[in-house]
Protein backbone atom coordinates (compact mmCIF):
# COMPACT_ATOMS: atom_id res chain seq x y z
CA UNK A 1 0.00 0.00 0.00
CA UNK A 2 2.63 2.44 0.91
CA UNK A 3 4.58 1.73 -2.88
CA UNK A 4 0.80 2.19 -4.05
CA UNK A 5 0.39 5.54 -2.72
CA UNK A 6 4.18 6.70 -3.49
CA UNK A 7 2.82 6.68 -7.07
CA UNK A 8 -0.23 8.86 -6.54
CA UNK A 9 1.64 11.24 -4.59
CA UNK A 10 4.16 11.76 -7.60
CA UNK A 11 0.73 11.89 -9.87
CA UNK A 12 -1.27 14.09 -8.35
CA UNK A 13 2.46 16.42 -7.35
CA UNK A 14 2.61 16.70 -11.42
CA UNK A 15 -0.69 17.26 -11.89
CA UNK A 16 -0.93 20.58 -9.10
CA UNK A 17 1.86 21.83 -10.98
CA UNK A 18 0.08 21.42 -14.16
CA UNK A 19 -2.80 23.43 -13.35
CA UNK A 20 -0.91 25.97 -11.31
CA UNK A 21 -3.24 28.81 -9.16
CA UNK A 22 -6.43 27.84 -10.92
CA UNK A 23 -9.09 28.24 -8.19
CA UNK A 24 -11.11 25.90 -10.23
CA UNK A 25 -9.38 23.08 -10.91
CA UNK A 26 -11.02 19.97 -9.96
CA UNK A 27 -9.24 16.47 -8.66
CA UNK A 28 -10.99 13.05 -8.17
CA UNK A 29 -9.57 10.60 -6.02
CA UNK A 30 -12.04 7.46 -6.03
CA UNK A 31 -10.74 4.41 -4.48
CA UNK A 32 -13.25 1.10 -5.16
CA UNK A 33 -14.47 -0.33 -2.44
CA UNK A 34 -18.07 -2.47 -3.38
CA UNK A 35 -20.31 -4.73 -2.11
CA UNK A 36 -19.95 -8.59 -1.91
CA UNK A 37 -19.45 -10.35 -4.16
CA UNK A 38 -16.71 -7.38 -5.04
CA UNK A 39 -15.84 -7.26 -1.20
CA UNK A 40 -13.94 -10.74 -0.46
CA UNK A 41 -16.72 -13.07 1.42
CA UNK A 42 -15.74 -16.20 3.74
CA UNK A 43 -16.39 -19.85 2.18
CA UNK A 44 -19.97 -21.31 2.95
CA UNK A 45 -21.31 -18.51 4.73
CA UNK A 46 -20.63 -15.75 2.26
CA UNK A 47 -19.66 -13.57 5.44
CA UNK A 48 -17.91 -10.30 3.89
CA UNK A 49 -14.47 -10.45 5.67
CA UNK A 50 -14.39 -6.67 6.35
CA UNK A 51 -17.03 -3.93 7.19
CA UNK A 52 -17.25 -2.15 3.66
CA UNK A 53 -17.90 0.85 5.54
CA UNK A 54 -14.83 0.74 7.84
CA UNK A 55 -12.69 0.49 4.95
CA UNK A 56 -13.70 3.33 3.31
CA UNK A 57 -13.06 5.74 6.09
CA UNK A 58 -9.75 4.78 6.70
CA UNK A 59 -8.72 4.89 2.75
CA UNK A 60 -10.57 8.12 2.89
CA UNK A 61 -8.71 9.32 5.78
CA UNK A 62 -5.21 8.10 4.19
CA UNK A 63 -6.04 9.53 0.72
CA UNK A 64 -6.60 13.06 2.40
CA UNK A 65 -2.83 12.55 4.25
CA UNK A 66 -1.48 11.77 0.92
CA UNK A 67 -2.70 13.98 -0.99
CA UNK A 68 -1.86 16.64 1.47
CA UNK A 69 1.88 15.61 1.55
CA UNK A 70 1.46 16.18 -2.59
CA UNK A 71 0.34 19.60 -2.50
CA UNK A 72 3.11 20.01 -0.07
CA UNK A 73 5.64 19.14 -2.41
CA UNK A 74 3.74 20.86 -5.34
CA UNK A 75 4.08 24.07 -3.10
CA UNK A 76 7.90 24.10 -2.51
CA UNK A 77 10.04 25.84 -5.08
CA UNK A 78 12.27 23.93 -7.00
CA UNK A 79 15.92 23.71 -5.61
CA UNK A 80 14.61 23.96 -2.09
CA UNK A 81 15.97 20.46 -1.05
CA UNK A 82 19.04 21.93 -2.57
CA UNK A 83 18.93 25.10 -0.62
CA UNK A 84 17.99 23.57 2.69
CA UNK A 85 21.09 21.41 2.12
CA UNK A 86 23.58 24.43 1.74
CA UNK A 87 22.12 25.70 4.86
CA UNK A 88 20.12 28.23 3.48
CA UNK A 89 16.33 27.67 4.62
CA UNK A 90 13.64 28.79 1.97
CA UNK A 91 10.17 28.19 2.64
CA UNK A 92 7.33 28.02 -0.19
CA UNK A 93 5.26 31.08 -0.48
CA UNK A 94 2.08 29.72 -1.23
CA UNK A 95 0.61 26.24 -0.24
CA UNK A 96 -2.67 24.03 -1.14
CA UNK A 97 -5.04 24.38 1.54
CA UNK A 98 -7.96 21.53 2.32
CA UNK A 99 -11.09 23.62 3.15
CA UNK A 100 -13.82 22.24 5.36
CA UNK A 101 -16.78 22.08 3.03
CA UNK A 102 -14.63 20.49 -0.16
CA UNK A 103 -11.70 21.50 -2.61
CA UNK A 104 -8.40 22.79 -2.11
CA UNK A 105 -6.82 26.46 -2.59
CA UNK A 106 -3.78 28.38 -3.19
CA UNK A 107 -2.99 30.80 -0.08
CA UNK A 108 0.19 32.73 1.39
CA UNK A 109 1.81 30.59 3.42
CA UNK A 110 1.58 31.94 7.47
CA UNK A 111 4.57 33.48 8.84
CA UNK A 112 5.71 35.33 5.57
CA UNK A 113 8.57 32.34 4.47
CA UNK A 114 11.14 31.63 6.86
CA UNK A 115 14.85 31.97 6.71
CA UNK A 116 17.02 34.62 6.03
CA UNK A 117 16.63 37.33 8.25
CA UNK A 118 13.64 36.02 9.36
CA UNK A 119 14.96 32.96 10.97
CA UNK A 120 13.96 29.24 9.81
CA UNK A 121 10.67 27.93 8.90
CA UNK A 122 9.12 26.88 12.07
CA UNK A 123 6.45 24.17 12.23
CA UNK A 124 3.45 26.93 13.15
CA UNK A 125 4.40 28.70 9.71
CA UNK A 126 4.54 26.21 6.77
CA UNK A 127 3.54 22.22 6.35
CA UNK A 128 0.13 20.59 7.50
CA UNK A 129 0.53 22.46 11.07
CA UNK A 130 0.24 25.83 8.79
CA UNK A 131 -2.49 24.21 6.31
CA UNK A 132 -4.36 23.68 9.28
CA UNK A 133 -4.62 27.16 10.63
CA UNK A 134 -5.83 28.52 7.20
CA UNK A 135 -9.21 27.04 7.12
CA UNK A 136 -9.03 23.64 8.94
CA UNK A 137 -7.09 20.68 7.33
CA UNK A 138 -8.64 17.65 6.07
CA UNK A 139 -6.04 15.96 7.97
CA UNK A 140 -7.03 17.21 11.06
CA UNK A 141 -10.40 16.41 10.54
CA UNK A 142 -9.23 13.06 9.07
CA UNK A 143 -7.21 12.61 12.51
CA UNK A 144 -10.19 13.32 14.81
CA UNK A 145 -12.27 11.10 13.63
CA UNK A 146 -9.68 8.37 13.95
CA UNK A 147 -8.83 9.35 17.16
CA UNK A 148 -13.06 9.80 18.00
CA UNK A 149 -13.59 6.05 16.54
CA UNK A 150 -10.73 5.00 18.58
CA UNK A 151 -12.82 5.97 22.07
CA UNK A 152 -16.13 4.89 20.52
CA UNK A 153 -14.39 0.86 20.25
CA UNK A 154 -13.14 1.19 23.23
CA UNK A 155 -16.52 2.25 24.86
CA UNK A 156 -18.36 -0.40 23.01
CA UNK A 157 -15.65 -2.73 24.45
CA UNK A 158 -16.23 -1.57 27.57
CA UNK A 159 -19.86 -2.01 27.37
CA UNK A 160 -19.83 -5.61 26.05
CA UNK A 161 -17.26 -6.73 29.23
CA UNK A 162 -20.42 -5.30 31.37
CA UNK A 163 -22.73 -6.55 29.55
CA UNK A 164 -21.66 -10.27 29.39
CA UNK A 165 -20.64 -9.48 33.07
CA UNK A 166 -24.50 -9.39 33.84
CA UNK A 167 -25.30 -12.13 31.32
CA UNK A 168 -22.96 -14.76 33.56
CA UNK A 169 -24.34 -13.91 36.49
CA UNK A 170 -27.91 -14.66 35.72
CA UNK A 171 -26.29 -17.56 32.72
CA UNK A 172 -25.33 -19.05 36.78
CA UNK A 173 -28.07 -19.19 38.48
CA UNK A 174 -30.18 -21.21 35.74
CA UNK A 175 -27.72 -23.31 35.50
CA UNK A 176 -29.12 -25.85 37.80
CA UNK A 177 -32.99 -25.47 37.01
CA UNK A 178 -34.11 -29.01 35.61
CA UNK A 179 -36.15 -30.75 32.83
CA UNK A 180 -38.59 -27.81 31.29
CA UNK A 181 -36.95 -25.46 32.38
CA UNK A 182 -37.69 -21.96 30.84
CA UNK A 183 -37.27 -18.35 32.84
CA UNK A 184 -38.00 -14.67 32.01
CA UNK A 185 -35.06 -12.30 33.12
CA UNK A 186 -34.45 -8.76 33.39
CA UNK A 187 -31.11 -7.01 32.20
CA UNK A 188 -30.15 -3.86 32.96
CA UNK A 189 -26.76 -3.34 30.99
CA UNK A 190 -28.02 -3.44 28.07
CA UNK A 191 -30.37 -0.14 28.76
CA UNK A 192 -32.63 -1.08 25.99
CA UNK A 193 -30.20 -2.03 23.04
CA UNK A 194 -31.60 -4.93 20.69
CA UNK A 195 -27.94 -5.52 19.76
CA UNK A 196 -26.65 -5.65 23.29
CA UNK A 197 -29.26 -8.10 24.73
CA UNK A 198 -28.85 -10.68 21.75
CA UNK A 199 -24.84 -10.73 23.09
CA UNK A 200 -25.76 -11.33 26.53
CA UNK A 201 -27.98 -13.90 25.31
CA UNK A 202 -25.27 -16.05 23.31
CA UNK A 203 -23.31 -15.37 26.67
CA UNK A 204 -25.76 -17.14 28.48
CA UNK A 205 -25.94 -19.81 26.33
CA UNK A 206 -22.24 -20.47 25.84
CA UNK A 207 -20.59 -23.29 26.98
CA UNK A 208 -19.40 -22.92 30.74
CA UNK A 209 -16.29 -21.16 31.12
CA UNK A 210 -14.57 -17.63 30.93
CA UNK A 211 -13.72 -15.23 28.12
CA UNK A 212 -10.46 -13.62 27.15
CA UNK A 213 -11.25 -10.29 30.20
CA UNK A 214 -12.41 -13.67 32.61
CA UNK A 215 -15.97 -13.11 32.41
CA UNK A 216 -17.70 -16.27 33.63
CA UNK A 217 -20.29 -17.14 30.73
CA UNK A 218 -22.54 -19.94 29.98
CA UNK A 219 -24.33 -22.68 30.96
CA UNK A 220 -28.02 -21.77 30.41
CA UNK A 221 -28.40 -22.95 26.76
CA UNK A 222 -30.73 -25.71 27.78
CA UNK A 223 -33.36 -22.99 28.85
CA UNK A 224 -36.34 -21.59 27.24
CA UNK A 225 -35.70 -17.96 28.27
CA UNK A 226 -36.90 -14.44 27.16
CA UNK A 227 -34.68 -11.67 27.73
CA UNK A 228 -36.10 -8.20 28.38
CA UNK A 229 -33.74 -4.95 28.63
CA UNK A 230 -35.75 -1.77 29.26
CA UNK A 231 -34.78 1.91 28.36
CA UNK A 232 -36.67 5.81 27.96
CA UNK A 233 -37.19 4.77 24.70
CA UNK A 234 -37.76 1.52 24.19
CA UNK A 235 -38.26 -2.30 25.68
CA UNK A 236 -35.58 -4.89 24.03
CA UNK A 237 -36.47 -8.38 24.14
CA UNK A 238 -34.92 -11.10 22.94
CA UNK A 239 -36.23 -14.87 23.03
CA UNK A 240 -34.50 -18.07 22.58
CA UNK A 241 -35.91 -21.89 22.71
CA UNK A 242 -33.32 -24.74 22.08
CA UNK A 243 -33.75 -26.92 19.50
CA UNK A 244 -34.93 -29.87 21.36
CA UNK A 245 -37.59 -27.57 23.06
CA UNK A 246 -38.74 -26.10 19.22
CA UNK A 247 -41.67 -28.32 18.20
CA UNK A 248 -42.88 -28.50 22.00
CA UNK A 249 -42.35 -24.20 22.24
CA UNK A 250 -43.41 -21.97 20.12
CA UNK A 251 -41.12 -19.10 20.13
CA UNK A 252 -42.71 -17.00 17.70
CA UNK A 253 -45.94 -16.76 19.44
CA UNK A 254 -44.28 -16.60 22.96
CA UNK A 255 -42.89 -13.22 21.90
CA UNK A 256 -45.67 -12.44 19.85
CA UNK A 257 -47.70 -12.77 23.51
CA UNK A 258 -45.40 -10.41 25.23
CA UNK A 259 -45.61 -7.80 22.21
CA UNK A 260 -49.68 -7.96 22.48
CA UNK A 261 -49.87 -7.93 26.24
CA UNK A 262 -47.86 -4.64 25.86
CA UNK A 263 -48.89 -3.07 23.45
CA UNK A 264 -47.85 0.15 21.56
CA UNK A 265 -45.31 0.68 18.15
CA UNK A 266 -43.44 -2.84 17.93
CA UNK A 267 -40.50 -4.30 15.61
CA UNK A 268 -39.84 -7.96 15.56
CA UNK A 269 -37.59 -10.51 13.94
CA UNK A 270 -38.43 -13.82 12.42
CA UNK A 271 -36.85 -17.02 14.21
CA UNK A 272 -32.98 -16.65 13.44
CA UNK A 273 -30.56 -19.74 14.17
CA UNK A 274 -29.27 -19.03 18.25
CA UNK A 275 -25.95 -18.89 18.83
CA UNK A 276 -25.66 -21.97 20.96
CA UNK A 277 -24.13 -24.67 21.65
CA UNK A 278 -28.16 -26.77 22.14
CA UNK A 279 -28.76 -24.78 18.53
CA UNK A 280 -32.20 -23.61 18.46
CA UNK A 281 -33.71 -19.78 17.20
CA UNK A 282 -33.64 -16.37 18.66
CA UNK A 283 -36.40 -13.91 18.45
CA UNK A 284 -36.06 -10.02 18.53
CA UNK A 285 -37.78 -7.24 19.41
CA UNK A 286 -38.47 -3.95 20.46
CA UNK A 287 -41.08 -2.17 21.42
CA UNK A 288 -41.44 1.76 21.84
CA UNK A 289 -41.59 3.20 25.41
CA UNK A 290 -42.76 6.57 26.77
CA UNK A 291 -45.33 8.65 28.76
CA UNK A 292 -48.15 6.09 28.68
CA UNK A 293 -45.82 3.58 28.69
CA UNK A 294 -43.32 3.68 31.19
CA UNK A 295 -40.37 1.24 31.35
CA UNK A 296 -42.02 -0.22 35.06
CA UNK A 297 -45.27 -0.63 33.68
CA UNK A 298 -44.09 -2.22 30.46
CA UNK A 299 -41.81 -4.44 32.30
CA UNK A 300 -44.39 -5.80 34.66
CA UNK A 301 -47.17 -6.36 31.61
CA UNK A 302 -44.21 -8.59 29.59
CA UNK A 303 -43.37 -10.59 32.23
CA UNK A 304 -46.63 -10.99 33.31
CA UNK A 305 -47.46 -11.87 29.72
CA UNK A 306 -44.16 -14.20 29.20
CA UNK A 307 -45.16 -16.36 32.02
CA UNK A 308 -48.81 -16.62 31.44
CA UNK A 309 -47.91 -18.10 28.06
CA UNK A 310 -45.78 -20.74 29.70
CA UNK A 311 -48.48 -21.93 32.59
CA UNK A 312 -50.76 -22.86 29.73
CA UNK A 313 -47.75 -25.50 28.53
CA UNK A 314 -48.32 -29.17 29.69
CA UNK A 315 -45.68 -29.46 32.14
CA UNK A 316 -43.70 -32.36 30.10
CA UNK A 317 -43.56 -29.71 27.08
CA UNK A 318 -40.04 -30.40 26.92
Amino acid sequence: MNAHFSWWRTIWEAQVKRVGAESDAVLWSEPEFGPPPYLQTLPYTSQPVADLWDVNKRIAARARIEFESALKAASAPEGEAAAAAGGEAAAPKQVWVPQLGGGYVLKDAPGGGGGGAGGPATAGGTGLEGMSKLGGSLLDLATKDAVKEEREKLALKKKHAEVKREAGINAGKLQAVPGPAWSPVKLESPDGDVELLALAMSAMNAPVGTDADGTALGGSAHVCKILFSPSEEQLAIVGYVPAEKAQAVNLGAWVAKVLEAVGGTAMCSKPMAAVSPKGGFVVQAALATGEEMTEDKSMDLALAAANAYFAKLPLNYA
